[in-house]
């Protein structure tokens, strides 16, 4: 969470929507913040982080397709650090990865990167729901924004970045360097969902899809 006590303003870094990305553009702005590094708090807990009262704090959070979402953690899973965790899950022992390297996907060799790349995106969504359902990335939106929060939009990142910088005070938004996160993390050109696959993942995501609509945010 990012807390700006002199203009009570907190924004909400909701996992897989530039949290990262967000964090790290706020240090490097020279702005006099809380940053609640490694945390990914809700509206719940902002009274605990606050020595004055919550409600008169202006707070904000992004929110992304929840499609979208689930789709930058599959490749997280299969193509970011944690990697031979994935390759444990969908080989077993057979391919026996040693789980003290984090190299990035880069560095892998073309064994390691084939092992990954060819399990369909819909597979690996069919065989790691239990990674959605035991830790914050798989978490519905609603947990971190279920309350008096005006949403930003992912999908407009850079522009909602620069608003969110003039709220807090910033006269020049473009003087703030915004690194890019995990944005080798793409989808291979090879890999993609049918209209079926993408079906059943809005589907299984119903519930955040049905609270960010009655935030009037619906997405196609």
């Amino acid at each position: 969470m990012i807390i700006s006590t002199d203009k009570k303003i907190a924004v909400f870094m909701v996992p897989k929507t530039g949290s990262n990305t967000l964090r790290l553009a706020f240090k490097s702005s020279g702005l006099p913040l809380k940053l609640c590094d490694d945390s990914h708090y809700d509206y719940g807990t902002l009274k605990h982080l606050v020595d004055d009262n919550p409600l008169d704090y202006r707070c904000f959070g992004f929110v992304r397709d929840p499609l979208s979402r689930c789709i930058s953690t599959l490749n997280f899973l299969r193509r970011g650090r944690q990697g031979c965790k994935f390759i444990h899950a969908m080989y077993g022992n057979e391919y026996p990865v040693s789980c003290a390297s984090r190299a990035p996907y880069s560095e892998w060799d073309d064994e390691r990167k084939a092992l990954v790349d060819r399990v369909p995106m819909i597979e690996v969504f069919r065989r790691m729901k239990w990674f959605f359902e035991r830790n914050i990335y798989g978490t519905s939106h609603k947990i971190f924004l279920d309350g008096p929060v005006e949403l930003l939009n992912f999908h407009d990142y850079n522009n909602e970045l620069a608003k969110l910088f003039t709220i807090f005070g910033v006269e020049d938004p473009k003087t703030i360097p915004v690194p890019h996160v995990n944005g080798s993390l793409t989808i291979p050109e090879f890999d993609y969902l049918s209209p079926q696959e993408e079906a059943e993942i809005r589907d299984y995501f119903s519930e955040d899809y049905d609270f960010l609509a009655s935030k009037g945010i619906r997405f196609s």
